[in-house]
């Protein structure tokens, strides 16, 4: 953060602060250090300060909600899936790769929304709207992809790989910034 418009400091410059906020999930408390190569130029001192607060923070707002209430209504038909995918997914292609593509796309488009764009003050209810958008997106994926195969190899490649690219980002990357 820049803070700029202060008084003057000297005869031509005005006074600005800057504040570096570093990551730090095991700091209980706000640790701030002035650095002292930014004292060199005294009207722009740079302040440090490490904070738990100062991590990114990613929240779903309303889809964690709506999960944790309807968490049987959801998981219950996803366990079902599971059963078709395993005993009866090898011999019928087509509606395996369909549901598959429908349900892929449409959860990870649904966890993306929540978690990157829309806002958590939204109510539980908007997810209703939303997984129909959703859904509707993946079924239209899905007949693309099943009638298609290659194109439905490479939608569930690409799922999964945003999968993937996400929880390799949220281990890896997030260790490397403490």
């Amino acid at each position: 953060m820049l803070y700029r418009g202060g008084n003057m400091c000297n005869a031509t410059a005005h006074f600005q602060l800057a504040v570096h906020i570093k990551c730090n999930p095991d700091a209980h408390m706000a640790t701030y250090i002035l650095d002292q190569a930014s004292l060199a130029t005294p009207c722009d001192p740079v302040v440090i300060m490490e904070s738990k607060y100062g991590c990114p923070l990613y929240q779903t707002g309303p889809l964690s909600t709506f999960i944790d209430r309807y968490n049987i209504l959801l998981g219950v038909p996803m366990i079902m899936l599971g059963l078709y995918f395993v005993f009866r997914g090898g011999r019928n292609p087509k509606p395996t790769i369909f549901l598959f593509v429908t349900v892929s796309v449409s959860i990870t488009l649904l966890a993306t929304l929540y978690t990157y764009m829309l806002p958590v003050m939204l109510p539980v209810w908007t997810v209703f709207a939303v997984s129909v958008v959703c859904f509707g997106v993946g079924g239209g994926m899905a007949f693309g992809a099943a009638r298609w195969p290659r194109i439905g190899i490479l939608i569930i490649g690409s799922t999964f790989g945003i999968i993937l690219g996400r929880f390799f980002e949220m281990f890896v990357f997030s260790s490397f910034s403490k």
